[in-house]
């Protein structure tokens, strides 16, 4: 526990772009577009219990939702 804890205290250090020098490398990089898919609402579906019916139940809306 004692090594868990005493690796967040370790020391870090940052570079940034100037420090490491990548050159040539740096221009053939660039980001052109971020996009993140559309949000849609949730189904509220909940299934209690473990029984066979109930299982089958889930998969059922499992493979709707993925279908």
């Amino acid at each position: 526990m004692k090594a868990i804890l005493g690796a967040g205290k370790k020391p870090t250090t940052t570079y940034n772009r100037e420090v490491i020098d990548l050159g040539a490398l740096a221009e053939l990089t660039c980001i052109s577009s971020i996009a993140a898919p559309e949000q849609t609402s949730r189904k509220n579906i909940i299934i209690e219990g473990d029984s066979e019916e109930q299982i089958a139940t889930f998969i059922t809306h499992l493979k709707t939702a993925l279908i």
